[in-house]
């Protein structure tokens, strides 16, 4: 019979919540642009805390700041669009990643068009996905809103962008 090996004690170091945000970014993400759209304001953000929670229903979890447009939109219509951004789109990621300035338009630059469910899909990304959000946790600074997919597409050959280190694509 094989023996494990014993265990070490692990001593973690003790740190303050800024000291532990390097800790996660050693995490690696997909890089993802979170649209809605409330009347006729339209909006979109860079994400990258998107994640599957369910698989029947299909259903996402996405970390959004509160006081962006996106979140003020999402509230007011209870939907929003998820895309995925291939290795090719690291300027839109940034893009959208940027606040935008009072008047700014950020789908000036970009061709989209309207989903079925009325959010903007940018026109090249890898898949979107329409989604209904059900229930919405305030986590201090981000937003956790759970939503059921409703609809959307996708295309293939393209790599998706990856996030790490602070950095978009970084391999």
């Amino acid at each position: 019979m094989s023996k494990l090996p014993e265990t070490q004690e692990l001593t973690p170091l003790i740190y303050g919540q800024q000291e532990h945000k390097h800790l996660t970014y050693h995490f690696t993400y997909g890089v993802y642009l979170i649209t809605s759209a409330a009347g006729d304001t339209k909006s979109g953000m860079t994400a990258v805390w998107v994640t599957q929670v369910s698989k029947n229903p299909v259903r996402l979890a996405i970390g959004i700041q509160p006081e962006g447009q996106t979140a003020k939109n999402i509230e007011a219509s209870g939907k929003f669009c998820v895309q995925v951004l291939s290795r090719l789109q690291e300027k839109l990621a940034y893009q959208f990643g940027a606040p935008a300035a009072p008047g700014e338009d950020k789908f000036s630059e970009v061709t989209w068009n309207w989903s079925p469910a009325g959010n903007p899909v940018i026109h090249g990304t890898i898949a979107w996905m329409d989604c209904e959000a059900e229930q919405t946790l305030n986590l201090g600074s981000h937003l956790l809103v759970i939503a059921r997919v409703t609809g959307g597409d996708s295309v293939s050959g393209q790599q998706p962008a990856v996030y790490l280190n602070g950095k978009i694509n970084p391999f």
